[in-house]
Order: C-alpha cells, then structure tokens, then sequence
C-alpha cells in the first residue's frame, strides 16, 4: 500500500514540482493550499505523512501543525521553511513536528526523512492499544488491587512489557 502524503504549500509551482516528484517516488499524494481545505482533508483521506510548508503560510502554518497533530496524533509532519522564519521552525517542533528543512531543499535527505516518518508513524500505531483494550486491562487490575491482590494486579498490567522484552 503506498504512503499517503500530503504536501501543504501555497506556492502553487513549488507545490506541483513537489507531487510530481513525490508520485514518481511511490507515494500517493494528496495537495492543499489554505487551511480550510487541509482540515477537510485530514479528516477524510488516508494520510500518513504531511509536508507542511511555513514559508508563506507562517503561524498559519502552525496552527494546521497543532490541528493535525490534535486530530490525527499519528500522523508525522515534517516542516519546510526558510532561514529567517527559524522561530516558527522551533515552535513547530515543540508542537510535535517531526523534522524540519530549510529551502534550497536536498531531495535526498528528504526522501530519507520522508521513509522514516512513515516507518515511525506505523510503528506508533502498531504498539498503541485500542482505548476500551487498555480501560479493559485496567478494570481488571482494579479489580484485583481492590480484592487485596496488588502484586498480581501489577503482574497483569506489565505482562505485556515482560512478554515484549522475553521475545526479543
């Protein structure tokens, strides 16, 4: 299945050379220019990871930051900017940005970066457990805390990490 990328930008040439070499690369790329369509894209299409661009957008930029990491946690973004907006940069990984580049862009190192995020992005859903799986988990071990069992209520809720590290 390909990676579904979305490329945020507002300059449309820049924005269209990037699909067009991110297509030839594999990924199935998605395109947005302002903030509402971004919304309304993260809500219904299959996004892996998203390059966001703060070059023109600036605090827009980060606030769709802020919105895609809210609504989509899983989702990695990674941010283009330029040399003078280097605070937005910094912001935009406090906000939970997974890497940054500044333009002139190396494609390769992007390329690189972009495999990465996608591997990372699948690996954090995978080791993450459905809600009612771990509010499951953690009746039982109340339960049995509560009926005087606290060393097998500790037990249960770390077999899982015990039973990882056993495998390994």
């Amino acid at each position: 299945m390909k990676t579904g990328l979305l490329i945020v930008e507002s300059d449309n040439l820049f924005r269209e050379n990037m699909a067009q070499r991110m297509r030839l690369e594999g990924y199935e790329v998605t395109l947005s220019d302002q903030v509402s369509e971004t919304k309304r894209l993260i809500k219904k299409r299959k996004i892996d990871v998203v390059l966001l661009s703060l070059v023109e957008l600036k605090k827009k930029g980060l606030d769709i930051l802020a919105m895609i990491k809210k609504q989509r946690p899983f989702v990695e973004v990674i941010l283009i900017n330029n040399s003078e907006s280097m605070d937005l940069s910094i912001k935009g990984m406090k906000l939970g940005a997974f890497d940054d580049f500044f333009l002139p862009l190396d494609m390769t190192v992007l390329l690189a970066r972009l495999e990465e995020a996608t591997q990372r992005k699948l690996q954090r859903k995978k080791n993450k457990k459905p809600f009612m799986q771990r509010y499951e988990e953690m009746v039982i071990a109340i339960s049995l805390a509560e009926g005087g069992a606290t060393d097998l209520a500790h037990e249960y809720l770390n077999r899982e990490k015990r039973d990882k590290t056993e495998s390994v």
